[in-house]
């Protein structure tokens, strides 16, 4: 599976609440998770949901890439999957940060999103799951579990002047400061 696979925006699936999970020793399943990890791996992608490939289901893979750890200054976190999620913010504060998103090709935009979260889930074996993450962690589950309810980042966006072409990011500086 590539980058070229992934849904973009304007394809119906992406703006549909996605399924539960039901099923999760069933080898097409299965084969469908292994293969998103390796996509986030080999991209290297912050995180990826089910709908993005086309499957209507509650499933998402998030990691801290080891480049995006060193950039951000942040801890790394390898692959991990959940299942069913469920998010819920700890505390009311948000902050705002860019994101980016594989089914929006070269655009990324300013979005606010909870600095703290705690998660629960189940893993591709059926454990169960839970933790807290925050900051970039934090957003990157928030970012994914939004593609589980049919949101997509540029929803969230308070001014659409934040919303630019990579390539552009230089030229969107300079103009603030």
């Amino acid at each position: 599976m590539s980058e070229e696979m992934v849904y973009k925006m304007g394809h119906p699936i992406l703006r549909q609440r996605a399924k539960e999970v039901e099923t999760i020793n069933d080898p097409s399943f299965q084969k469908m998770v292994s293969e998103m990890l390796t996509m986030i791996r080999d991209m290297p992608a912050a995180g990826l949901a089910a709908p993005q490939i086309g499957e209507s289901l509650r499933v998402i893979v998030f990691q801290v890439h080891p480049v995006t750890a060193e950039r951000k200054g942040i801890d790394p976190l390898p692959p991990m999957v959940l299942i069913n999620p469920e998010i819920k913010p700890v505390g009311k504060e948000k902050y705002d940060d860019w994101e980016a998103c594989l089914s929006l090709g070269d655009l990324m935009g300013i979005v606010p999103r909870f600095q703290r979260i705690a998660y629960k889930g189940l893993n591709e074996k059926g454990q169960k799951v839970s933790g807290e993450a925050t900051g970039h962690h934090a957003r990157t589950i928030q970012h994914e579990y939004d593609h589980l309810e049919g949101i997509l980042y540029i929803d969230r966006i308070k001014d659409l002047k934040n919303l630019i072409y990579r390539d552009q990011y230089d030229h969107w500086l300079a103009g603030k400061l």
